[in-house]
């Protein structure tokens, strides 16, 4: 299982989602953190009205979940509509937030 989680530090959880300037990626097998990878996210623009994400949906295409402070609307819909599964967490830190899914 792949979790996606925003980050600016590799240690916080970024809280505006869209515009984390990472995302780490953990691989979980049987319960077990098994590899940590960290990918850019790349800039989107906002042409008049229409704010969407398809780089971001793209590069997190091959993860099961997305952990979460905050989502917006815009990302919501775009992450639904792609089929990406999302969760919001009230940790802060992405240790406590996996600890915490895999505690649930």
């Amino acid at each position: 299982m792949k979790i996606a989680i925003p980050t600016s530090d590799r240690i916080m959880i970024f809280e505006r989602t869209g515009q984390s300037p990472l995302f780490a990626i953990v691989t979980l097998e049987d319960l077990n953190i098994t590899h940590i990878e960290y990918r850019v996210n790349p800039p989107h623009t906002h042409t008049g009205k229409e704010h969407s994400h398809p780089e971001l949906v793209n590069l997190l295409h091959d993860c099961d979940l997305l952990l979460v402070r905050k989502l917006g609307k815009h990302l919501k819909n775009d992450l639904e509509a792609a089929g990406l599964k999302f969760q919001i967490t009230v940790a802060d830190q992405i240790g406590s937030a996996i600890h915490q899914y895999l505690s649930a």
